[in-house]
């Protein structure tokens, strides 16, 4: 719980000189313009906060406010006691992150207000404060110095209300820790703001002294040395505090309009909050125990699991997480990487992002878990936490970090129970594994049904991929053609996930497809030792022993192989199969022992020849034809004989006159019984020149071919 002490810091605006000697540790003046709602031109309300040492003189009455500009005469504005504020209340942020303890300042909040009205328009209005010697000793500056703040204001475009800071400016750090302070703003202008370190000032014209080494960009120690930041845009402080000590600094903001006539940006005021911090040697141990889960709110401890469990409603789709100290924004991951959220199955579930609720201090007690998916699962979510992409798990306002890996267990009821089971893996007709599932449609709403996701694995169960869906909630097969190189030479493994409403529910089982091998694989031979693996689609599995004879066009017809010890329990099994000449396949069938309605098959083993052929034929040689015979009886070249004629079994040879009249014909010519010069009525023909034909048929490529050409009867020569 916070203690509500407020430590000394300033905001800083510039009033008028007040005789009232207290310790200052901090000023904050705003104006308002009310011209608006009260019809007065240039009608503004000044609002200065004004903080205390609560080892000073007591606050005044009444602050006196200077308005000045280089248009019109100086004026004075006094303003009273805020009666809607209870005055002298302490901040409630000092200790945050350190225990009080001597040297740190505690100051107390005093706010006064009135109005002013002024004289009309001119570029360099100013609203200042003075004290002399008010202002509160510190370690970077000498002691007993002036107090003065001024904030500045441009009506040249308008009116203007200032920015409103309204982030906590009191606050006690401790050495050795980084930090991201905020100084933020309320512009209710839509203005842009430019943030900047500047100096603290005792007149209008000059700084504070400032003991070595400081100066107002580099106002208290950090580690490493000169390595404060500013974000120009955001007026965050980071930094990491290196020594202990009371330290003054000042902020200010720039305020920039459009002047759209001049096409240019134009300052038209600056707001100041000039502050004292004090830096501490040790955090509180309630710091450094960093963030933590709040277990005092909603949620139980958990006596079977030990970790604080908070009941959530199915579909519910926002976690929300209190925390025992504030959590510093920034060091939130935009992405939501900094919890990991798993379901009852342990399976990831998506963050789309963290919801901060920050205040203006960037701090939050709060984080919402934003879901991608609504919680649909019955059972124990765990959310955990991790380091996020931002390097760093959550940390406290302090800097101290939140255990990795604390866990809140998320108790999720109300969720309906999904029911399906992966049934069979089979091997189709020796080409490709088909799965078949089934489901209980009346455990889950089917006007939600997405999909049916099938998941192969192929190294044996280590790793699984997706390799299809199945859009149709009654279409419970999955023929798996994604590309499998053999069914033949590996198992694959397959399981179910329902998609539901965008919701990706639990994974079934695995069931392994059969992989059958021979030792004599693919040999033409009936004589086969096969083995195969279990199949695990159901408990103690009949395995059947099928033979199929070939179709001719590529099947097979399979019936039971007619064998004692078939079928068996056992993966083995030495196989004798038929005798005949044919082309054979055999395969493993495995029953469902109990539906009956399933069977998961074997990929084949094929053995044998497709069919018996007749021997191929010779191969042909080339005919030779004579162009000349001599059938005089000496028995040399006496008759037309055709070389290689015999090969061709199918052949006609023709003789011809040179004036076309057939003098022998013959088919089936057999060179035993030659032409020998004579007609077809056995007289011998005169000597001189004959045309032939001869046609053959090609045994081999069943074709038939002519070779033409003239031989010579010539009885006086050899």
């Amino acid at each position: 719980m916070k203690r509500f002490i407020l430590l000394l810091f300033g905001f800083g605006l510039l009033l008028p000189f007040s005789s009232q000697a207290t310790h200052i540790a901090g000023t904050d003046l705003q104006y308002r313009y009310i011209g608006d709602s009260t019809g007065i031109p240039h009608h503004y309300e000044l609002i200065f906060r004004f903080y205390r040492d609560v080892t000073g003189i007591g606050a005044p009455n009444t602050i006196n406010i200077s308005v000045q500009s280089s248009c019109f005469a100086n004026t004075n504005v006094t303003l009273p006691f805020d009666p809607l504020v209870l005055q002298g209340q302490v901040a409630p942020t000092l200790f945050d992150c350190v225990d009080q303890q001597p040297g740190v300042v505690v100051s107390q909040l005093y706010v006064y207000r009135n109005t002013v009205i002024l004289n009309g328009v001119c570029s360099d209005w100013r609203f200042s404060y003075t004290c002399g010697a008010c202002r509160n000793p510190s370690t970077n500056s000498p002691p007993n110095q002036t107090y003065f703040i001024v904030v500045e204001l441009n009506n040249t475009l308008g009116p203007n209300t200032s920015p409103v800071f309204v982030s906590e400016p009191v606050r006690a750090f401790c050495t050795g820790r980084s930090f991201n302070w905020t100084q933020n703003v309320f512009e209710p202008d839509g203005d842009s703001l430019f943030y900047n370190l500047i100096q603290p000032l005792v007149n209008a014209n000059n700084p504070i002294n400032w003991t070595a080494p400081y100066t107002h960009l580099q106002p208290f120690p950090t580690a490493p040395p000169q390595s404060l930041v500013v974000n120009n845009a955001t007026g965050v402080f980071s930094f990491t505090l290196a020594a202990t000590g009371t330290f003054v600094c000042a902020i200010g903001v720039d305020e920039y309009r459009f002047d759209s006539i001049n096409s240019g940006w134009v300052k038209i005021g600056t707001s100041v909050r000039d502050m004292q911090i004090t830096v501490a040697g040790i955090c509180s141990p309630e710091a450094e125990r960093g963030v933590y889960i709040d277990t005092t709110g909603a949620g139980y401890l958990d006596p079977a699991t030990g970790l604080f469990t908070v009941d959530y409603s199915c579909d519910d789709s926002l976690i929300m997480m209190s925390f025992g100290i504030d959590v510093d924004c920034f060091s939130i991951a935009p992405d939501g990487t900094d919890f990991r959220l798993t379901d009852p199955n342990g399976v990831p579930v998506p963050i789309r992002g963290l919801i901060p609720n920050c205040d203006f201090d960037n701090a939050t007690n709060t984080i919402g878990v934003d879901l991608h998916e609504p919680l649909r699962v019955n059972g124990i979510y765990y959310l955990y936490s991790k380091i996020g992409t931002d390097g760093n798990t959550l940390l406290n306002k302090c800097g101290f970090p939140m255990d990795e890996f604390d866990t809140i267990a998320i108790n999720v009821s109300g969720c309906y129970d999904p029911m399906y089971n992966i049934e069979n893996v089979t091997i189709v007709e020796n080409d490709y594994p088909m799965v078949e599932f089934a489901a209980d449609t009346a455990s889950f709403p089917i006007q939600d049904f997405d999909a049916w996701e099938i998941y192969r694995s192929d190294d044996n169960g280590a790793t699984f991929n997706i390799v299809g869906a199945v859009n149709t909630l009654m279409d419970w097969q999955f023929e798996d053609l994604s590309g499998i190189p053999s069914v033949g030479t590996d198992t694959y493994r397959y399981r179910i996930r329902l998609v539901l409403g965008n919701r990706r529910f639990q994974n079934t089982r695995n069931i392994t497809s059969i992989l059958l091998e021979s030792d004599n694989n693919g040999q033409d031979t009936n004589f086969h030792n096969l083995t195969w693996n279990a199949y695990d689609g159901w408990g103690s599995p009949q395995y059947h022993v099928m033979i199929g004879l070939s179709d001719g066009a590529g099947g097979f017809t399979f019936q039971q192989h007619q064998q004692g010890g078939n079928p068996t329990n056992q993966r083995n099994f030495a196989f004798e199969g038929p005798q005949e000449q044919g082309q054979y396949a055999i395969r493993v069938d495995a029953h469902d022992p109990n539906s009956g309605q399933y069977i998961a098959s074997s990929n084949w083993v094929i053995y044998g020849v497709l069919e018996t052929l007749p021997p191929p034929p010779p191969p042909t040689e080339a005919v030779e034809v004579p162009n000349v015979i001599t059938p005089n009886g000496d028995g040399i070249n006496d008759n037309f004989i055709v070389r290689n004629i015999e090969t061709y079994a199918n052949n006609t040879v023709t003789i011809f006159t040179r004036w076309g009249q057939k003098v022998y014909e013959t088919s089936g010519y057999d060179n035993n019984m030659p032409w020998d010069g004579r007609d077809m009525q056995g007289n011998q023909l005169a000597d001189g020149v004959y045309f032939y034909i001869i046609t053959l048929d090609n045994p081999a490529t069943f074709e038939s071919e002519e070779k033409k050409g003239t031989v010579t009867i010539s009885r006086g020569g050899n």
